[in-house]
């Protein structure tokens, strides 16, 4: 019976380091995970402006390949954002709050896939906010107003949703009852347009509306 060829020492010692260094280079080769703008947004709405606005910041510097933008490094894509900023602020003449909101999606973008930049530094290209703020929570009578006019009960429970939680309108329709947490706020929940209706005390979490 033939014996069995044993590979010498310094073969396998070879052969193990082949291996080891075939290992390294495909890990090297091996691309990581690019994830999208929309990535963590869990809101329908807010999903789509983060989509709309990354989008017009790619066509403004022509990169629509996420990997060729995330190879240019944190320093060139900073000053390409910095750019953009100054174009909607100089020669769009675009206010700070829609300017503030196409830099969000941006810099979310770069946070989803650990891309370091000067965020103080970006914002400092922001226009003068100018804007005057007569904003002011509704008055009881102002509420009771709506709701006197409200069509239905289904109207009248946004209304106070709204009024008591400062909930945007846009995200009531991706609203679900696990949203609301235990509070002092009354609510009226109403399931499929029936005339039945609960009472709940809670508040709206609406850290991620």
């Amino acid at each position: 019976m033939e014996q069995q060829h044993q590979p010498e020492p310094q073969q396998q010692s070879e052969e193990k380091e082949i291996m080891m260094t075939s290992q390294k280079i495909g890990s090297r080769n091996k691309k990581p995970v690019i994830y999208p703008v929309t990535e963590g947004v869990r809101s329908p709405q807010t999903r789509d402006k983060y989509r709309r606005n990354f989008n017009r910041f790619l066509d403004y510097i022509q990169i629509h390949d996420l990997q060729v933008l995330i190879d240019l490094g944190p320093k060139v894509i900073q000053e390409m954002i910095i750019k953009y900023l100054i174009e909607m602020r100089d020669l769009q003449n675009k206010k700070r709050s829609t300017i503030n909101g196409q830099c969000t999606a941006i810099l979310h973008f770069l946070d989803m896939n650990d891309i370091e930049v000067n965020r103080h530094k970006i914002k400092r290209h922001l226009p003068y906010d100018e804007s005057t703020r007569d904003d002011r929570p509704y008055t009881t009578k102002e509420i009771q107003k709506m709701l006197s006019t409200a069509g239905d009960l289904r109207d009248r429970a946004m209304i106070l949703l709204m009024a008591s939680s400062g909930v945007r309108i846009g995200a009531l329709s991706s609203m679900q009852i696990g949203d609301l947490t235990p509070g002092v706020v009354p609510v009226i929940i109403i399931r499929c347009n029936l005339v039945t209706v609960s009472t709940l005390n809670a508040t709206a979490n609406t850290q991620h509306l």
